[in-house]
């Protein structure tokens, strides 16, 4: 995934946020409802975003199968190059096997 995933806010951190505000807002003076309208609907839209990027992701990753792809795995600095074999789209990132290894898709550098 190109996004650092360390230094951006996901959907749980926004969630926290917005339950943080309406356990300390001032019972004297509620927030608004148009603002707490205006709050889901971010949410909702951040959700969606992450959904069609994820989906992106994985059409990408399978658009790969049968092609030559080569580059550097992240955990070894190892040198890789071969066939994609196969898509498993079941982590956070999907991945592919070459040469009967998981290589996720931010560790491919050249596609042939």
């Amino acid at each position: 995934m190109p996004v650092d995933a360390v230094n951006s806010l996901g959907k749980m951190d926004f969630l926290n946020l917005l339950a943080t505000q309406l356990r300390n807002q001032n019972p004297m003076s509620p927030t608004d409802n148009t603002a707490f309208v205006a709050q889901l609907a971010q949410f909702s839209a951040l959700e969606a975003s992450q959904n069609t990027n994820t989906s992106i992701e994985k059409s990408r990753a399978a658009a790969l199968i049968g092609k030559t792809v080569s580059g550097v795995l992240s955990s070894s600095q190892t040198v890789f190059a071969g066939i994609v074999e196969s898509v498993d789209v079941s982590g956070s990132e999907p991945a592919v096997y070459v040469n009967s290894q998981k290589v996720k898709l931010s560790e491919i550098l050249f596609i042939k």
